[in-house]
């Protein structure tokens, strides 16, 4: 970041890196003689207690002390110890340990048991007389009734007094005891060459050049163990011993080491004693550093380096060579040197990932197999014996498998062979982000790695490896930080003084420039108690979003970057009493993919290729407004400067809502859409406009700069405000937007529209409707997963555009997607109705029809639009119509002429009943399916059929010509049938004369349904003489059951429960059974004839059958008849019956 309040920060930046620039020389220099001059080991002190002067090496901790006796009971090696003889023993020695250096203490102690107290040694920074002591290291018998040996730290974590080793249980006899210490943090204590205890929280900057022994209090037990051949030695090494089949002894001089294992100096000379066991004999040593001998009994100085020396040994005989085919692929037991006639047995033991093959005895690609098992026995024979083992690698399964969000990339699963390198790809679905592969399972902890693309080695076992994904979004709270340290809170990772350092590309993400930069704020935050300020300039705090969210690719498009930024100073400030803090989403070229931040990191960022800001602007110059919050599009010229843009929102102290939109890809230039929103987070205070450059975006970066007044000089440096307004930001959230919306062919109605769209978005919570024409007003919502909004409320036949976005539930509220625009459509038009005034109002010169009217000429009808046509509510842009017969809406409307302008004007083609039927279209040319019917308008005149007349009311006047006439009752009616025998009849006329059979008629009258079957009451009758017998009507044969037949219509009634055609009135001949007969009334005889045909309904005579009425003819009463008669019916208590009317004796035969 910079510097404190008081100074100027450019200045301090400066000495800062002139600072850092010879710090920088210093430790080239100290590493270069750290490479060029090898760490020597030095002994600062010893004492074996040979020399009866001993004592003049080492002083009384004070008067009240004495030294130990010089002992030859006891000594570990040579004559002599010191031997602990009381519990005012305690001496110290100084040594020439001039600086804090790693050191190790080498010393014997002997236990006579659990009752010694005080025999131990220790290293100290003081010999604490005068002064006070602040670090001891010291192990052994300290405390009585011990049964372990103990250790003490006297600064540490973990306490400063004395401590159990635990795992070291005490026994009488001398114990080696060694104390390694690195100068710095970390301690081990090892008894008897095995580490008991380890400690990483030493308080460091201590010289610990002070030895001491002996009783470190008065009162207590008694100290009777002894001390001996003690060692105090700089940058020490730790040696380690091993040797199979056979025995080490390790000594230097007259000190032979029981335990040979642990620390030693470099310039010491030991020797090297190598027993073999029996059939045994040595072969070499071997030391890790290096070190090699065929002695026997070697020489060695211990090398640097901690090395482990190694004695080898070997049998007698000649060698059972194993060789492991191929190499590491397992391991062989039994591979020793054996006698001549031995019994030998060599086991393989394949490795993890392997299996066994066989055993050949010429070479590892040779084909002499001696063995296929494992474990194979043979008798050793006069010579050598050379074996290979040979290995299979083992197959084993793959399984890739994605979570929810995404998906894998040619899904490589599968079995491969253990080491076989197998790259596998994560593609995360819309509206998610990869989130690194698990070996546990989705969402587990187990991540080996965060690049969607990783190459995998393939194990020796059955491996699942899981893709994560999570929902879109990066949040940011900064609740989770430390605050406080060396820094004053500061947030970077990269600050090596920082509370929140962190390993690139682990935990905190937040880096930055000359650390420390922004700090964590503990006095004003947005939700919580935390958020991030600048309290110095040219602070700039960056999230790597290519690397955490992207899988190390920059971000192209449909991203939204939401936060709240704290305003200080409001609409007061000026171009020297300002806050220019900003934060924005941007890409700039040197950050890394796959960690946080470059190494080195950059003291100061190259110029952002891309950078969309919303915030107060560093940039001052031209029409800069101090008053407004501005933003910032790189490329874009359209701004006062360098691409901010002024915004029309005042600034105003306090918190303040920022939302950056990025929209989808642009082609061909593959820019995007861009959208900055302050406070409201519906109507952008800039956009869309577009952001200039293609690069995409990989960072989101936290600007804090000092106020500067004026300009900087090379003279002068930069010339701050003495005013400073520290900005905070909180809550920033990044996601992704759930993606854009595609149109569908809307539903439309008179005053609804059913706006549609394809699916095209991931996790929304809701869909937005939205005004397009009036600049965004919200017209509707629906919720997740809809393809549809309905909108009432609307105008017919009028033109309406909408968009449609899809809206997120993230940290940060609903954020609304890409904005899509959906077709324009309109209304439907009303639907016509007959009327002077109103919407869709049709009238017609003639009215809108009426039964009871009738026009005698073929006058046109003329219709008119009332208001014209075009598109609004009250018009219809056209209207389509078709004139028929029926008062029902036609079926079929493809025939329908157009109506497009003027009046309408329609002549009949001849007499009849007709009605008019209009549709209305709209705007788009789209039909409005509910029609005005006007009519019925009649028009006198002939019709051609008799069943033309059914669709007439009663008492119009019609005509029908030259139709057959089939029956008389003369002086009462006739009856008159169409030739093609579809239709009949019934009419009555006075003047009926029996004359008038097999006649052509020409009839005027009116139709009358008030009975059954229904009539034509004629007013004239024209007759046009006989038929030619050609033309004369025959009847038609049937059965009882067909007789009347059903409904017409509603004006002309068949039978009650007929069924099949209408039929009333045809000529008809019938045959069966007579089952009753009537001649009491000379002039209405009767009788019933049935044919066993089930009737409709039961005639209520109690005879069965249909009744044939005779007139004055006599009628049967028994027997069979063959009948011919018009069919008309009779009103009966079960309902209208058929009945058929002779013409004639002659019209019934019976037998």
């Amino acid at each position: 970041m910079g510097s404190l309040l008081i100074m100027p920060h450019t200045r301090i930046r400066h000495a800062r890196l002139l600072n850092l620039a010879r710090m920088s020389s210093i430790l080239v220099a100290l590493m270069i003689l750290a490479i060029c001059v090898p760490v020597m080991a030095d002994i600062v002190a010893s004492d074996d207690f040979e020399s009866p002067s001993w004592v003049t090496n080492w002083s009384t901790i004070s008067s009240f002390y004495s030294f130990p006796q010089r002992d030859s009971s006891q000594a570990h090696s040579g004559s002599y110890s010191a031997m602990m003889t009381n519990s005012n023993n305690g001496i110290w020695r100084l040594t020439n340990l001039a600086s804090a250096t790693p050191v190790a203490v080498r010393y014997w102690l002997y236990d006579t048991g659990s009752s010694i107290t005080g025999d131990f040694v220790g290293i100290y920074d003081s010999n604490g007389v005068g002064t006070s002591i602040h670090q001891c290291l010291a192990a052994g018998m300290q405390n009585s009734g011990k049964t372990v040996y103990e250790r003490r730290i006297l600064t540490s974590t973990d306490g400063s007094g004395w401590a159990d080793l635990t795992n070291a249980p005490r026994s009488i006899g001398w114990h080696r005891f060694d104390i390694y210490y690195n100068s710095s943090n970390y301690v081990a204590f090892y008894v008897d060459g095995l580490k008991q205890y380890e400690n990483e929280t030493v308080t460091p900057g201590y010289t610990l050049k002070y030895l001491r022994t002996g009783e470190q209090s008065t009162s207590g037990g008694v100290a009777t163990g002894g001390l001996d051949d003690i060692t105090y030695m700089t940058n020490p090494t730790f040696l380690s011993f091993a040797a199979d089949n056979g025995t080490i002894t390790v000594s230097n001089g007259g000190t032979k080491f029981e335990t040979s294992t642990g620390f030693y100096d470099t310039t010491e000379t030991l020797t090297l004693t190598a027993t073999p066991d029996p059939t045994y004999h040595f072969v070499k040593w071997e030391s890790s550093a290096g070190w090699t001998s065929t002695d026997q009994t070697a020489t060695y100085t211990p090398e640097s380096g901690d090395p482990m020396i190694t004695a080898y040994f070997q049998r007698a005989g000649n060698p059972v060579n194993v060789t492991i085919c191929p190499d590491g692929a397992g391991t062989v037991n039994g591979a020793n040197y054996y006698s001549q006639g031995e019994a030998v047995t060599v086991a393989a033991v394949p490795a993890v990932g392997y299996q066994f093959q066989y055993w050949t005895d010429d070479s590892c690609t040779g084909t002499h197999v001696v063995s296929t098992s494992a474990s194979y026995s043979f008798t050793m024979p006069a010579n050598a014996v050379n074996l290979y083992a040979h290995f299979l690698p083992k197959s084993y399964n793959l399984t890739v498998s994605a979570c929810t969000g995404g998906s894998i990339l040619n899904n490589p699963s599968g079995k491969y062979v253990t080491g076989t390198q197998v790259t596998i790809s994560a593609v995360a679905g819309a509206g998610y982000w990869f989130n690194g592969w698990t070996t546990d399972t989705c969402g587990g902890t187990n991540i080996i790695s965060k690049n969607a693309t990783y190459t995998l080695t393939m194990p020796p076992g059955d491996y699942d490896i899981h893709a994560n994904f999570s929902p879109a979004q990066f949040v940011e709270t900064f609740e989770s930080y430390n605050t406080g340290g060396t820094s004053f809170d500061s947030l970077d990772k990269n600050d090596p003084v920082g509370p929140n350092q962190d390993a690139n590309g682990l935990g905190n993400p937040w880096w930055g420039t000359l650390a420390p930069n922004g700090r964590i704020n503990t006095s004003v935050a947005h939700a919580g108690t935390k958020s991030l300020w600048g309290t110095a300039g040219n602070c700039k705090d960056i999230c790597n979003v290519q690397f955490r969210c992207n899988s190390g690719s920059p971000i192209t498009d449909s991203v939204f970057l939401d936060w709240w930024f704290y305003d200080p100073l409001g609409s007061v400030g000026s171009t020297t009493d300002f806050c220019a803090d900003y934060t924005a989403l941007s890409f700039y070229g040197n950050i890394p993919a796959a960690t946080d931040y470059p190494d080195p990191v950059p003291s100061v960022m190259p110029a952002p290729m891309q950078q969309l800001a919303i915030g107060m602007a560093d940039e001052m110059s031209g029409a800069y407004d101090p008053a407004k919050y501005q933003v910032r599009i790189v490329g874009d010229s359209g701004g006062y400067a360098n691409g901010w843009f002024n915004t029309t929102v005042t600034r105003s102290i306090g918190w303040h809502h920022a939302r950056v939109m990025v929209g989808r890809k642009n082609l061909p230039l593959n820019t995007n859409d861009v959208q900055f929103f302050i406070d409201d987070m519906v109507n952008p205070v800039l956009g869309p406009r577009s952001s200039v450059t293609s690069v995409g975006y990989n960072v989101i970066e936290v600007n804090t700069i000092m106020p500067k007044a004026g300009s900087c000089s090379s003279a002068n440096g930069c010339v701050y405000s003495k005013y400073f307004h520290f900005s905070s930001v909180d809550d920033i959230c990044f996601g992704a937007l759930s993606g854009v919306l595609t149109s569908s062919a809307a539903s439309v109605g008179i005053n609804q529209i059913t706006w549609k769209w394809a699916p095209g978005s991931v996790g929304e919570a809701g869909f937005n409707l939205w005004d397009a024409s009036s600049g965004g007003a919200l017209k509707g919502n629906a919720p997740a997963g809809a393809t549809s909004i309905a909108e009432t409320g609307l105008l017919a036949n009028t033109r309406y555009s909408r968009w449609v976005d899809s809206f997120i539930s993230r940290y940060c509220g609903n954020v609304d997607g890409q904005r899509a625009a959906l077709n324009p459509v309109y209304t439907l038009a009303a639907t016509p109705v007959y009327g002077a005034s109103g919407n869709g109002a049709i009238t017609c010169a003639s009215g809108p029809g009426s039964s009871s009217t009738t026009y005698t000429s073929l006058t046109p009808l003329i219709f008119t639009s009332v208001n014209g046509f075009g598109t609004g509510p009250a018009k219809a842009s056209k209207y389509s119509y078709i004139v028929n017969s029926s008062p029902a809406d036609p079926a079929d409307w493809s025939g329908a002429s157009s109506w497009t302008s003027g009046v309408m004007n329609w002549t009949p083609p001849a007499a009849g009943f007709y009605y008019v039927h209009l549709r209305a279209y709209n705007g788009d040319g789209v039909v409005n399916p509910a029609s005005l019917t006007l009519g019925p308008y009649i028009y006198s005149g002939a019709v051609a059929r008799i069943n033309d007349l059914f669709g007439f009311d009663d008492n119009v006047s019609m005509e029908i010509d030259s139709k057959a006439v089939t029956a008389t009752l003369p002086g009462v009616c006739f009856w008159i049938e169409q030739s093609d025998r579809t239709s009949a009849l019934k009419v009555i006329y006075s003047g009926t004369t029996a004359a008038l059979q097999d006649h052509a008629v020409n009839v005027i009258g009116k139709l009358d349904s008030s009975s059954r079957p229904r009539t034509l009451v004629a007013t004239s009758v024209a007759d046009l003489g006989l038929l030619l017998a050609s033309q004369r009507l025959s009847p038609v044969g049937t059965i009882l059951r067909n007789l009347g037949g059903s409904d017409f219509n509603s004006k002309t009634r068949g039978i009650t429960g007929g069924v099949g055609r209408y039929n009333l009135g045809m000529l008809v001949r019938i045959a069966g059974s007579v089952t009753y007969g009537s001649n009491s009334d000379p002039n209405n005889r009767y009788f019933y004839i049935n044919d066993g045909s089930r009737l409709a309904v039961n005639n209520g005579s109690g005879h069965a059958g249909v009744k044939v009425k005779c007139g004055s003819v006599t009628a049967p009463t028994t027997g069979l008849a063959r009948v011919t008669g018009v069919i008309d019916a009779e009103s009966t208590a079960n309902g209208w019956v058929p009945v058929l009317i002779i013409r004639g004796a002659a019209d019934v035969i019976t037998q």
